[in-house]
């Protein structure tokens, strides 16, 4: 399951289901959007055409964030409504999928399964790039009472849920979301070099960091005048764009 809240984020949404189905994810599973009802329709119907289960959801916005961008991250947590699926994999669309993931609908019970947030230091907590569960509108409940008060102006998805659910939740290792800007770095985990690391990520979750942006706020020369990034870091970069080029040329 995805969800975008305007064209850009239904263009990522597309490039993630192609590479999902390029895993071996066979059309028996149905990939589903959630999207915002405030998209016009005929943007919408870009999922349909790429074979995407495209759900209307109303948005749902936080109003006392300084960051423009993250004023309708709140629609993320409509993941957890029940839509008559047993259980969702969830991913954010602005990700790179490398190897099938299919093998989490099978987890064991727990109120979710997150990948450890390895990038924060001070604290035990997991991401929200990818999550594992069964809906249930009881735990869409609780997401909405805290929302209601929250704890503090810049209250994010990934706050929220690590609040409801930190000591709960099954963990899965560090190398099934990994951020685009750890392709620099030497760490090995507990693999026996970089190298296999780098084989074994699930997903590259593009963040900011290392002197880039999101995606789509990068101009694509921007490898030219840089020295020493990991190869794999460009060429995750330059396969985005050219999907963009290929499945989203719509959006220009």
């Amino acid at each position: 399951m995805l969800y975008a809240t305007d064209g850009r984020t239904i263009c990522n949404a597309i490039i993630m289901a192609r590479n999902i189905r390029n895993t071996g994810t066979p059309t028996s599973i149905p990939i589903v959007t959630l999207v915002s009802n405030a998209i016009p329709s005929d943007v919408v119907q870009h999922l349909r055409d790429a074979g995407i289960v495209a759900v209307e959801v109303n948005p749902w916005r936080q109003t006392n964030v300084k960051d423009s961008e993250w004023i309708e991250f709140l629609m993320k947590l409509r993941i957890f409504e029940e839509r008559g699926y047993d259980k969702v994999i969830y991913l954010d669309s602005d990700a790179w999928v490398h190897r099938n993931l299919d093998h989490l609908f099978h987890l064991g019970d727990a109120v979710l399964w997150a990948p450890h947030a390895y990038y924060l230091t001070d604290r035990f907590w997991f991401g929200s790039t990818l999550l594992v569960f069964s809906p249930s509108n009881a735990l869409f409940s609780q997401t909405e009472k805290a929302m209601a008060n929250p704890r503090m102006p810049n209250y994010y998805d990934m706050d929220v849920i690590n609040d409801l659910w930190n000591l709960d939740c099954g963990y899965l290792p560090n190398h099934y979301v990994v951020l685009s800007y750890t392709l620099n770095a030497d760490t090995k985990w507990s693999f026996a070099s970089k190298a296999e690391r780098i084989a074994k990520t699930y997903v590259t979750h593009f963040s900011p960091g290392i002197g880039l942006g999101k995606l789509w706020n990068n101009a694509r020369n921007i490898f030219a005048t840089r020295h020493g990034d990991e190869p794999l870091l460009k060429s995750l970069y330059e396969s985005y764009w050219a999907a963009e080029d290929q499945l989203c040329s719509w959006l220009h």
